[in-house]
């Protein structure tokens, strides 16, 4: 362990100075268990300020570690936003890990709204994807985070599908309920709040800026919805949805419940088709009154005849 290692490891900032500055490769040393540098080390156990800083000063950030990310990935997966916006400055735009990820898509996945907004601003891509055709968008989907979602859906493809052949309205449509509330919603359930379902809460996200695609093997998002049992997340969705398509989503929620009403669990859903059958009804034509309409021109034209 050289001079650097031994004032990280004993919090020694004035040592940490002095070895530091008899040379600026000493500050890039990586420790040989794990493979990091001092600066990544760091950043994983958010040593204090002084040192962080002193080791930001002296090392290149853009050096890779052994996840094949940054110095600006492990900040925005360990140290939050206030080091994220330290490090962005000297890194290279769009520097990737080896999934692909670049650190837009990492804060997206670590849920770190903060730390996303600080990197959206300045050169971030949202439309990027990584190695698995995902953006940061369909990322702060699949992990349950409203806040960035409401960030990138105005800035990214919302229609964007990944290598499975889905896009972000997709991925809101089959979110885990339970597990994505009790991840997220923890102190609401300590305080006794009501709980927000996340996949209702996505889709009022994403659909003003979808098209409302389907997936490559043809389902739509309040199919997929409606498979999963996710009925109040189809109910949001009953608006873009055909007559048909909610009379299938009835007869298999009606299936899933045993023949249980499902009316209460997705009202609008049911308002709608209704309303749909009574349109339907009035506009269909009386019995009878294609004949009477028949024998009505027969009878004008013979009045019209005998005028002649």
């Amino acid at each position: 362990m050289n001079r650097v290692w031994q004032a990280i490891e004993a919090g020694d900032e004035i040592s940490l100075g002095r070895a530091l500055a008899e040379g600026k490769g000493r500050a890039q040393a990586r420790e040989k268990k794990d493979g990091e540098t001092p600066l990544a080390h760091a950043l994983k156990k958010n040593l204090r300020d002084g040192i962080f800083d002193l080791l930001l000063k002296a090392s290149d950030p853009n050096v890779r570690e052994s996840g094949g990310g940054n110095a600006l990935h492990i900040a925005v997966e360990f140290a939050g936003a206030d080091r994220v916006a330290k490090i962005m400055a000297l890194t290279e735009a769009g520097a990737r890990d080896a999934e692909g990820n670049t650190a837009l898509m990492l804060a997206a996945r670590h849920r770190d709204s903060a730390a996303l907004m600080e990197l959206l601003l300045p050169t971030s891509d949202p439309k990027a994807v990584n190695a698995h055709g995902e953006t940061a968008l369909m990322l702060a989907v699949v992990n349950g985070c409203g806040h960035s979602a409401r960030i990138l859906a105005p800035v990214s493809d919302c229609d964007a599908r990944d290598n499975d052949g889905c896009a972000p309205i997709h991925a809101a449509a089959r979110l885990d309920m339970l597990t994505v509330m009790v991840e997220r919603n923890i102190k609401k359930l300590e305080s006794g709040e009501d709980f927000e379902d996340p996949a209702t809460m996505m889709l009022n996200i994403l659909m003003p800026f979808s098209a409302n695609p389907r997936t490559s093997d043809g389902k739509s998002a309040f199919e997929l919805a409606v498979a999963e049992s996710n009925y109040e997340a189809a109910d949001c969705m009953s608006t873009v949805a055909s007559r048909e398509g909610l009379e299938w989503a009835f007869r298999a929620a009606h299936a899933k419940n045993g023949g249980g009403a499902v009316p209460a669990v997705m009202p609008m859903a049911a308002a709608l088709l209704e309303a749909q059958r009574i349109k339907d009804a009035i506009s269909a034509p009386a019995q009878g009154s294609v004949s009477e309409g028949k024998d009505t021109a027969k009878t004008q034209t013979r009045f019209k005849n005998r005028a002649l």
